[in-house]
């Protein structure tokens, strides 16, 4: 890494920060449309990863991830099918 680069990957950011960084983040796939091809399937792939971690990790609503986890998936495949039948 050279002299004067940021590593944002160990700055934790959580609570109002991160709820900031999350709503900056929508704003400019809405405002960017060729960024919406990307960012639909990638927060659909982030909230199967998340129902995933969920049902590995937590023994009590495994069944409730898992059921999530796939109907992520069933909108991820939606979404990638109709944005590739354009």
């Amino acid at each position: 890494m050279a002299k004067g680069d940021i590593d944002s990957s160990r700055i934790p950011v959580d609570g109002v920060g991160g709820l900031g960084l999350l709503a900056m983040a929508a704003v400019t796939v809405y405002v960017v449309p060729p960024l919406r091809v990307v960012g639909i399937p990638t927060v659909l792939g982030g909230v199967i990863v998340g129902f995933t971690l969920v049902a590995i990790r937590n023994r009590a609503v495994r069944t409730v991830a898992v059921i999530g986890a796939l109907l992520a998936t069933a909108a991820f495949v939606v979404a990638v099918r109709a944005m590739l039948g354009r």
